[in-house]
């Protein structure tokens, strides 16, 4: 298993690897599978003020993809990962803000409405 270097960007501490299983097993992950054109769990809800670890898996097998987590009015909330490459993940840490509706987008894609997540959070 490769190792690879991600850059934060917006505080969000990240690292990632080129395939192989996840290793985290900690009781706050939360794993999201991006694809062609689509975000999976579509949907998830979670506790405002509650640190999260998010892992992302690029199951695409051509195509780039990044995770942006905002507002439902477009604020940017959660900092953007670096660029995921087709079979490779980033894991990254991220307190949910206030109780409110959040949007998680893929910002290499934006023309591509199916390419949402929502996160409410509580």
């Amino acid at each position: 298993m490769a190792a690879i270097a991600l850059l934060p960007l917006n505080g969000m501490a990240q690292r990632g690897d080129a395939g192989g299983p996840v290793a985290s097993l900690r009781a706050d992950t939360r794993y999201f599978t991006v694809g062609s054109h689509f975000f999976a769990p579509a949907d998830i809800t979670v506790e405002a003020g509650k640190p999260m670890h998010i892992v992302v898996v690029n199951g695409s097998p051509d195509h780039m993809h990044d995770l942006v987590i905002m507002s439902a009015t477009g604020e940017l909330v959660g900092g953007r990962t670096a660029v995921i490459e087709p079979g490779q993940r980033v894991e990254f840490d991220w307190t949910p803000p206030a109780p409110g509706l959040y949007r998680i987008v893929c910002a290499v894609c934006p023309a591509e409405e199916e390419m949402l997540a929502l996160v409410h959070v509580r």
